[in-house]
C-alpha cells in the first residue's frame, strides 16, 4: 500500500512539474516574464565585482552536466552505493542533459541579451545547469532519506541540496546567461526527470520480486 501511494505520488509530481514547465514556456512566449526577468537580473547586477564573478564562475562550473555526470559514474563503480544512488544518478543526469537539449531545440527561446560575464551558445530555456542539476540532487536526497541514517543528516541534506540548487540558478543569473524563467523552468523539468527516475525504480523493483 506504501509503494502504491508513492508510485501515485511521483506520478502527480511529474504531471505538475510538466504543467508548471508548460505554463512557463507560454508565458515567456508571450513576453509576460520580460519585465520580471529584467528587473531580477538589474537587482542581482548590482552585486557585481570580481571576488563574486570568481566564485558564481565556479558555482556555474560545478552545475556543469559533465561533473553531475561523472559524479554519477563514480557512485555506480563503488558497489555500495550503486543501486541507490549510482544508477539512479547516472540514469537521471543522462535523462536530463538529453532532456535540456531536446526542450532549448523545441522552445528556441534565446539567452538574454545582456552583459555576459562568461561565454555560452544555444538557447536559453530552459537553464540545463538547473534542469541537470535538480535531477541529480533530487533522486540523490530522495534515495539518502530513504537510507537508514539519522534524521538529522538527512535534514541537514535536503537544506544543502536546496541551497546548493538556489546558488547554481543564481550563479546563472548573475553571470547574464539565463533569466529567472530559464532558471525555475530547469527547476521543474530537472524534478519531473528526477521523479520519473524514481517512479521508474520503484517499478524495476517490483519486476525483480516477481521473478
Amino acid at each position: 500500500m506504501e509503494n502504491r501511494r508513492t508510485k501515485i505520488s511521483a506520478l502527480i509530481v511529474v504531471g505538475l512539474s510538466a504543467v508548471v514547465f508548460m505554463v512557463l514556456a507560454i508565458l515567456v512566449k508571450l513576453g509576460k516574464f520580460d519585465t520580471l526577468n529584467y528587473e531580477v537580473y538589474e537587482a542581482i547586477a548590482t552585486l557585481i565585482n570580481s571576488t563574486l564573478t570568481s566564485v558564481m564562475i565556479l558555482v556555474s562550473f560545478l552545475g556543469e552536466w559533465y561533473v553531475w555526470l561523472t559524479s554519477a559514474v563514480i557512485l555506480t563503480l563503488i558497489a555500495k552505493t550503486r543501486a541507490n544512488f549510482g544508477l539512479p544518478t547516472l540514469l537521471a543526469t543522462g535523462a536530463a542533459s538529453a532532456g535540456a537539449v531536446l526542450l532549448k531545440k523545441i522552445f528556441m527561446i534565446p539567452r538574454p541579451h545582456i552583459n555576459w560575464l562568461i561565454q555560452e551558445v544555444g538557447y536559453g530555456f530552459p537553464s540545463g545547469h538547473a534542469m541537470i542539476s535538480t535531477a541529480f540532487v533530487a533522486v540523490a536526497v530522495y534515495f539518502f532519506w530513504q537510507s537508514r541514517v539519522r534524521k538529522l543528516w538527512k535534514i541537514l541534506l535536503v537544506i544543502i541540496g536546496v541551497l546548493w540548487l538556489l546558488a547554481i540558478g543564481f550563479s546563472r543569473i548573475y553571470l547574464g546567461v539565463h533569466t529567472l524563467s530559464d532558471v525555475m523552468a530547469g527547476f521543474a523539468a530537472g524534478l519531473g526527470v528526477a521523479t520519473a527516475t524514481v517512479y521508474l525504480k520503484m517499478i524495476f523493483q517490483v519486476v525483480i520480486r516477481r521473478r
